[in-house]
């Protein structure tokens, strides 16, 4: 897959929103399979 963007604007926002999808709702191994998202609210569920 090849995407052009018209800027270098419209990439970094591009590249931002890939970055944000793979590191708040992409499943991690280490959080058995849970995103960081997922894994934060148990953790704050655990201590209420």
């Amino acid at each position: 897959m090849t995407v052009l963007w018209a800027s270098v604007k419209q990439a970094k926002l591009a590249i931002k929103s890939w970055m944000h999808c793979y590191n708040e709702k992409r499943p991690h191994q280490a959080l058995q399979y849970r995103s960081p998202r997922q894994f934060r609210q148990e953790q704050c569920l655990q201590v209420t």
